[in-house]
């Protein structure tokens, strides 16, 4: 929700310290409570009607936004943890006689 906040400010939507403001309220909530609701609400109390149509379209594509979820997803499919550890020959340092 950061990066979308972000977004809508870059766009200048929102202001800076609205932005920043909206960003604290949302750290400050725990996970599970951070929705689109609670974000088109914050948009619209600390940038205005503008900013809450504006970023109307910016919520609709929100998954653009969910960095963390991208990240856990491929993870998941890499499945990492299945595969053998990579082999790394030793090697030595070059201050070592040989």
């Amino acid at each position: 929700m950061r990066f979308l906040v972000q977004s809508i400010e870059q766009h200048s939507l929102l202001s800076a310290k609205a932005a920043r403001q909206i960003i604290s309220k949302l750290k400050a909530v725990w996970y599970g409570e951070r929705t689109r609701d609670l974000l088109t609400t914050l948009l619209e109390e600390y940038g205005g009607q503008v900013a809450r149509d504006g970023a109307h379209a910016s919520v609709g594509e929100i998954h653009r936004y969910r960095v963390k979820s991208q990240d856990l997803e491929v993870f998941l499919r890499e499945s990492t943890w299945l595969k053998p550890p990579p082999q790394i020959a030793p090697v030595a340092a070059p201050y070592c006689e040989a």
